[in-house]
């Protein structure tokens, strides 16, 4: 009996991979039958067997192209929104209205100050500030006019708002010509105080758009010393930092550093440079894939 269970242990395993033939499976059954010790063999094969692993290879490539297209999508999406943001930025820029055809004019009705604009403009601010003194009989105003092609296509205007509630109470009222270089024009004075002036253009762009050139060179040196390290993969991943800050200025204000209205710019740059980071994060294994690919 000992000899036919080491006989038949030897065969189980081509039984338990299905690989015996008919008249050897016949053996083992027989003996199976009546033999515990060589079934409880035979079920401790089954319970260790792997399942079949042909399918393996195929599920990782599967995942592989499902990663591909996940990225291509993803990568697809952030090209679209930052071609759309950029072109929304350019089509509500602000355009500035000159003062040789004043686009607003200041009167007086019923103890109230009025502000009439013309037709074109389609977007104003008005803004007030106070003489050092803190003297409200000498606050300054200042009324700014724009329009923007957006606002043309959805036909929006401006006609009259109010200023104030206490016409007495206002100072000297300006526009701020800033299409001929921010000159200050008055619109209302009163008496000998109102001798116009200029606006001056915000600078901190171009301070922002030299610290992100100055970052990108630090981090580029520190990038090609580390490379191949893994302090490496993160240095790569910063450049592109301040890399994407300088495009999303290029795309949002082309050449120029300054503005009157740097806030607005700021902004748009922001949300232009993340856009753009993502773009080059999704897009590295994209072209590394292409590139591999083509080398097989």
């Amino acid at each position: 009996m000992k000899h036919n269970c080491e006989i038949i242990q030897d065969l189980l395993p081509l039984y338990a991979d299905e690989l015996a033939s008919p008249s050897t499976r016949e053996l083992v059954e027989e003996h199976l039958k009546d033999c515990e010790a060589c079934k409880s063999a035979l079920d401790g094969m089954r319970g260790e067997k792997k399942p079949v692993t042909a399918a393996a290879p195929l599920n990782t490539v599967k995942r592989a192209m499902r990663k591909r297209r996940v990225d291509a999508v993803g990568l697809g999406v952030c090209l679209a929104f930052l071609i759309l943001f950029v072109v929304f930025a350019h089509i509500s820029k602000p355009v500035y209205l000159s003062s040789e055809a004043l686009p607003v004019t200041v009167r007086e009705e019923d103890g109230k100050l009025y502000a009439e604009f013309s037709g074109r403009a389609t977007a104003y601010r008005i803004t007030t500030v106070a003489e050092p003194d803190g003297d409200e009989e000498n606050e300054i105003i200042t009324i700014e006019a724009w329009y923007s092609l957006l606002d043309r296509w959805l036909d929006r205007s401006v006609n009259t708002v109010l200023i104030t509630e206490d016409a007495s109470s206002a100072g000297e009222v300006y526009y701020c010509n800033y299409a001929d270089g921010g000159e200050l024009v008055p619109l209302r004075d009163k008496g000998d105080t109102a001798a116009g002036g200029f606006m001056l253009e915000r600078l901190v762009l171009g301070y922002y758009l030299i610290m992100a050139a100055g970052a990108a060179l630090a981090l580029g040196l520190l990038w090609l010393c580390f490379r191949g390290k893994r302090a490496g993969k993160w240095l790569s991943r910063l450049f592109f930092v301040p890399v994407s800050y300088i495009a999303g200025h290029m795309l949002i204000m082309g050449t120029d550093t300054v503005s009157f209205f740097a806030m607005r710019g700021f902004i748009l740059i922001l949300i232009a440079a993340a856009a753009v980071y993502a773009v080059i994060c999704l897009s590295r294994p994209v072209l590394s894939r292409i590139i591999s690919d083509r080398r097989i």
